[in-house]
């Protein structure tokens, strides 16, 4: 596959060298007719590609028939389609099709709006064939070509935010891999019920696991793929709750190991006056307070010894008693507000 220029500047040179007998454009060369008639009078024929207007799924896969015809590949083509479309009948044909279950499908564009797809649209077609409800409700039938529409954030929460689950499009708007590069997106989506509700899946794949099982599938022929190691969580809490036997390949980040979990901690031993050494060398620098790990050479550890030790440095004496000060606080605080 050579790349001989976009749509409405093709490189007509290159396509005229490599002897092309086909040009298949999409329907945005109708933007640009002057590019097909170019390409007609080097007597290219041009086909214009409609797969985009199909609302039902397998009416954009049976586009393959047509390239088959093209390529001679008929019966790999029919073949391939039957396997799909024999795939949708065993899930139409689920006693289980029916979930109930909402589904929002969208992307946030460069100015903030939210750009979701229409009522009859392949995309929200899929999910109503395999058993969900695609939200927004409202969003009205294709009385263009357009296949998606815009609306604002304050709508989008309003229509969506109870969905059971949330797919954002990553082919539009590049890939997420976290919680918090969504919620980056706009900080509204953390009240959404699926953001909120995030173990439900684990639950659903760990339910699923557990009637396997039951059902005599041996646990070691059962495997759970993650794109990350870290979204694995969820899913190793619902496990260790129904007291299924597992084994990962990698080491699972413990949130309380974490250097922030950490500081907290001591920060709490601190302020309940049950803290060791250890505790306040762990935060007399977070945040950034200039105090030297030798001002704490001996085994004991308090706010005098850190005293004693800068005495000529009143500057650092002040830094010292707001640290203090600080921690004394926390003592009249919940726990809550005191993270706060």
């Amino acid at each position: 596959m050579i790349y001989a220029g976009k749509y409405n500047a093709p490189d007509y040179e290159l396509i005229l060298n490599e002897g092309c007998d086909l040009a298949i454009e999409s329907t945005m060369i109708h933007h640009n007719p002057e590019v097909q008639e170019k390409l007609e009078q080097f007597g290219i024929p041009v086909m214009v590609e409609r797969s985009s207007y199909e609302s039902h799924p397998l009416g954009r896969t049976e586009w393959m028939k047509l390239y088959a015809v093209l390529l001679g590949k008929e019966d790999v083509a029919e073949t391939a389609f039957k396997e799909q479309s024999d795939k949708l009948d065993k899930v139409l044909a689920s006693d289980d099709k029916d979930t109930g279950k909402t589904v929002a499908f969208f992307y946030i564009n460069s100015t903030g709006a939210v750009n979701v797809r229409k009522n009859n649209d392949y995309v929200s077609n899929m999910i109503e064939l395999a058993g969900g409800k695609y939200v927004p409700e409202d969003t009205g039938e294709s009385d263009n070509a357009l296949s998606t529409m815009n609306m604002q954030m304050e709508e989008f929460y309003a229509k969506a935010k109870d969905a059971d689950y949330i797919i954002y499009n990553s082919t539009i708007d590049g890939e997420l891999s976290t919680i918090d590069e969504l919620l980056a997106k706009s900080n509204l989506l953390a009240d959404f019920k699926a953001v909120k509700d995030g173990n439900e899946e684990a639950e659903y794949i760990a339910g699923e696991i557990e009637k396997s099982i039951r059902s005599g599938t041996k646990a070691e022929d059962i495997a759970v793929l993650f794109r990350t190691h870290t979204d694995a969580r969820p899913v190793v809490e619902a496990l260790l709750a129904r007291k299924l036997p597992f084994e990962m390949k990698e080491h699972l980040p413990n949130l309380y190991e974490h250097f922030i979990a950490k500081d907290i901690q001591a920060y709490f031993r601190l302020a309940m006056k049950c803290a060791g050494r250890q505790d306040l060398l762990q935060v007399m620098n977070r945040p950034k307070r200039y105090l030297s790990r030798d001002s704490l050479q001996g085994k004991r550890a308090s706010f005098e010894i850190l005293r004693d030790y800068y005495r000529d440095k009143d500057w650092m004496t002040d830094r010292i008693d707001q640290f203090e000060w600080d921690v004394k606080m926390m003592e009249k605080m919940t726990p809550y507000a005191a993270i706060t």
